[in-house]
């Protein structure tokens, strides 16, 4: 089982890859490019099943996608190494982006949104912890050469501490439980 989420897991980053590379030199996604990417999975030893199942995304598809998944704009940038007004270009479709950027861009996207039983802001509470006893996933996920094997360990490893503090929220909002702070501060109305 271990082997097949690894190797659904190896596909999906595939599929994103080359889905941006083709995205990057065509400027939008069409049959020809995902077409392309369906090929590669299924021809490699990666699961062919995950080149049907994930529609190809755009780059900024991918930012918007972690942005609303709960991880910052600064952070995105810093991971994939531009400044916050690119990731902001990005989001409103002002700018084309190609090569490297894109690349990482599928990258970052790929390994924050592998595991769908960890949610890409519960990850990202644990960018500045220290997470194989010396380097955060910070660290991890701004080096110059991003290390994908270290980084999926490194959120495997998160991943139950994520599922917890998911849970923990879930049970919170059910039972009606926030802010007691923010509950007894009257709210103020305009006009009235």
């Amino acid at each position: 089982m271990l082997a097949a989420r690894r190797e659904n897991w190896h596909g999906a980053v595939l599929l994103s890859i080359v889905t941006v590379c083709a995205v990057s030199h065509g400027g939008h996604t069409d049959a020809t490019s995902f077409a392309l990417a369906q090929r590669l999975a299924s021809a490699s030893n990666f699961a062919p099943s995950v080149a049907k199942a994930r529609p190809a995304l755009t780059v900024q598809q991918m930012a918007v996608a972690l942005r609303d998944g709960g991880m910052p704009i600064s952070a995105i940038a810093e991971a994939v190494g531009v400044e916050r007004k690119t990731i902001y270009s990005w989001l409103n479709g002002a700018a084309e982006v190609r090569g490297p950027n894109a690349q990482r861009m599928a990258q970052v996207h790929a390994l924050m949104t592998a595991h769908p039983d960890a949610e890409v802001r519960q990850i990202y509470r644990f960018w500045n912890s220290p997470v194989d006893g010396q380097r955060t996933l910070r660290d991890l996920m701004t080096a110059t050469v991003l290390d994908e094997a270290d980084v999926r360990r490194a959120i495997d490893g998160i991943r139950p501490a994520a599922r917890r503090a998911a849970e923990s929220e879930r049970r919170m909002v059910s039972r009606g439980g926030g802010n007691p702070i923010m509950e007894e501060v009257p709210e103020a109305s305009a006009g009235r």
